[in-house]
């Protein structure tokens, strides 16, 4: 199977572990999308490109600051709004995965299936 098509299972794997998602996209680290997965409407302001390079900005700050405090290699980072949740994990050198959720998503089988697969990802690049 093609890395896309792999790619593409691990996506699938994960909605059908967390249905409720929201959107759900591989980015690499310069901020560009590799794949996504949009589950409803994100409005005009925000489509896959966006979400990638924002997603990429707060891994790369979280990061900076994990690294000043030395707490070792940033694995991944929630956060939380008033309406939602946005996870992001790393992928390896070269990407990052980035979930948005409602609110209400369990945090803790997120987490589960949010590293689960960004390990299943780390190996494909």
């Amino acid at each position: 199977m093609a890395i896309l098509g792999e790619v593409k299972s691990i996506i699938a794997d994960i909605r059908k572990e967390i249905p409720d998602i929201k959107a759900i996209t591989l980015a690499s680290k310069d901020g560009v999308s590799i794949y996504s997965d949009i589950g409803f409407a994100l409005g005009e302001a925000i489509d896959e490109e966006t979400i990638s390079a924002l997603g990429v900005l707060i891994y790369s700050t979280a990061r900076k600051l994990n690294t000043s405090f030395q707490n070792g290699d940033l694995e991944g980072l929630t956060v939380s709004g008033s309406a939602g949740l946005t996870v992001v994990y790393d992928v390896g050198a070269d990407a990052i995965l980035i979930l948005v959720l409602p609110k209400e998503a369990n945090i803790g089988l997120v987490r589960i299936v949010a590293r689960q697969a960004a390990d299943k990802l780390k190996k494909l690049f």
